[in-house]
Formats: structure tokens, sequence, C-alpha cells
């Protein structure tokens, strides 16, 4: 086929392509002008005044920390917020599970963080020269990058000023963890009271994780599970007693009702009227290798409480019953990861 032919050919393709890429780029601007437009008027429906142009420009906020002591310094992010065409996400380490949580925020959420910012006179803070002045400066600094028409970059000492605005931020990220906390008991509660046919009680609502573990006298926790809360079910993480020392522990994801059957089953066992410790003498009869073992349970709640128990050679009455919960949940965790 000659060249000039198969140009023909190929020309309304290419004219094809160009109208896609063009029509999503105008849907884009499209999306984009309509967002800022419910920016400034949901701003000022929230704050009687017009947005300013700090707050409207303002894309990204990271929050972190410093160790300046070390050569380059270290930066342990503590929160960051990214504007999104809906609102907003949010990520930060969750006090409960101390992993790394991605909460999404709607557009009031965003405008109020933002406006915190604007009204402690952010853009006007004196940002701390320490950083990078050598290793014999030992402490932690704090940091702030925000993306906006400029990037503003701040190191700051714990002096008065930066005290108040960290509380600031911690009001925020705690009101951030509260909402979500919230939201996700709603729906926790209605698929409860589905599943069981009775309203779900205080103490299942409140669990955020699990941890179980029997643990040798050095320390070594040769079997555990964790089971964390999520929005959609139980992130899990599982080590069996004869997994391989070196080989990282068994991560997966369960969904919504195996977390409410797990805290339902729990729930029966009456945990809350254990001991705090279990400790015993080894009967004539018993292998003594068998007591260098200790075994752990701690539940971490919502309300920052926790219940903490362990004990070696000595065990609650229904311990029989809570190690047949723990050990159908395991017989799950391993046919949902297709261990055998």
């Amino acid at each position: 086929m000659p060249r000039y032919i198969a140009i023909l050919f190929a020309l309304p393709l290419l004219l094809s392509c160009n109208e896609s890429a063009e029509a999503k780029l105008l849907a884009q601007k499209k999306a984009e002008a309509e967002f800022e437009a419910k920016l400034k008027t949901e701003y000022e429906k929230m704050f009687g005044e017009p947005i300013s142009d700090f707050e409207f420009l303002t894309k990204k906020v990271d929050y972190y920390k410093i160790e300046d002591y070390i050569i380059p310094p270290k930066h342990i992010p503590i929160m960051s917020m990214t504007r999104t065409s809906t609102g907003a996400f949010a990520r930060f380490e969750d006090y409960h599970t101390s992993k790394e949580q991605e909460i999404e925020l709607d557009i009031l959420e965003w405008l109020d963080f933002v406006n915190m910012l604007r009204k402690f006179d952010i853009r006007n803070m004196k940002s701390s020269g320490r950083i990078g002045d050598g290793p014999w400066r030992v402490g932690f600094l704090f940091g702030l990058e925000i993306q906006s028409f400029d990037t503003l970059k701040f190191h700051f000492e714990r002096d008065s000023i930066w005290l108040e605005f960290e509380k600031k931020i911690d009001s925020a990220k705690a009101k951030i963890e509260r909402d979500r906390i919230a939201k996700l008991d709603n729906n926790l509660k209605t698929e409860y009271a589905k599943r069981f046919g009775k309203p779900m009680n205080d103490f299942e609502l409140s669990i955020m994780n699990i941890y179980f573990s029997y643990c040798n006298e050095s320390g070594y926790c040769d079997f555990y599970i964790l089971a964390t809360k999520t929005a959609t079910g139980i992130l899990v993480e599982y080590r069996p007693s004869d997994l391989t020392a070196d080989l990282p522990a068994i991560v997966l994801k369960l969904d919504i009702l195996e977390w409410l059957d797990f805290v339902n089953a729990l729930h029966k066992c009456n945990i809350n009227e254990w001991k705090r410790h279990y400790y015993g003498k080894p009967s004539e009869k018993e292998n003594i290798s068998d007591f260098k073992k200790s075994w752990n349970l701690e539940i971490h709640r919502s309300d920052y409480n926790f219940n903490f128990y362990n004990g070696q050679d000595s065990y609650p009455h229904n311990w029989d019953e809570f190690i047949k919960v723990m050990t159908d949940f395991e017989a799950k965790i391993k046919s949902k990861a297709g261990a055998k």
C-alpha cells in the first residue's frame, strides 16, 4: 500500500484520538471550575466572608517532625492533607493502630482546615534556621510545607507560638479521627443489627484492634494475630508458629461481616471479667519446656483506653472457649490466605 494511502486511512483515527484528548481536557477544566465555584460558595456560607487567595489556592499541607541531630536530617510525617475534586484526603498515623490511615474529607472539612491555617496567620510565621546546622543540634524541629500559589516551607522550634499552632493541628487531626470513627460506627451498628438481630454493645463497638500472641522467655512472639478495624472490615497481620523466623508475617483483608462475627464471639467470652495477670506453677505431669511461653492479649479501644491481659502457666476460667474463638479465626485467616 502506498504511503500516502496509509496516511489517509490513519488520519481519521488520529483526529479521533485528538478529539478524545481535548474532550477529556475540557471536561477536567469544567469539573475544576465547578469545584472552585463551590469552594467559594460554601466558604462564604460557613464564615460569612469571601475566601482568601491563600485558602483558595492551597492544594496540599504536609506537617512533619524533623530529627535534626543526624545527617541528613530525618523527616517523620505526622499528617498530610491534600485537596481533591470533591474535598480532600488526610493521611496520618492512627493512634490506635500505629498504622497509616487515609481518610476522605468533604469540602466543608477541607475549608474548616485551611481557614484555621489562615486565622493563625501561618504565612507570617518566622521559620527557624536550625535545620542542617550540624549533628551537635540534638533535638527535634517541626516542619510545615504548604503547596499554594507558591510553596511555603517552615521549620520551627517548639516555642510558645509553635505549641499553640501544634494544638490546633492536633485538634484538627482529632476531629477528623472522631468523624471517621463515628461514620464507621454507624455502619457497624447497622450491619450488626441485620446480622444478629440486636444492638451492638459498647464493648464490641469500641474495639479498634486486637493483638493476641504466644511469646517465649526471650520475648520473641513466634505466634501472633493482629486484627485492626478498618472502614471496610479487618486488616489482619498473622504469624503462625511454624513460619520461618526470617519470613514476613501474612497480611490480608477480611470483610466487615467477618469483623462483626469476630468481636461478637469475643464478647461472649466475657473478657471484661478477666484479671490483668495470670501466673501459675507447672504440675509434675507437664513438660517444663512448655513454661517458656507466655500469652498476651491486648484490645485497643476508640476511647483511647485498652484492655491488657497476660499470663504464664495460668489461664482464665473460660480459656478453652476463648481459644476456640481464636482457633476458628486463625482457620478463617488461613483459608483466605490460601495457607494449608
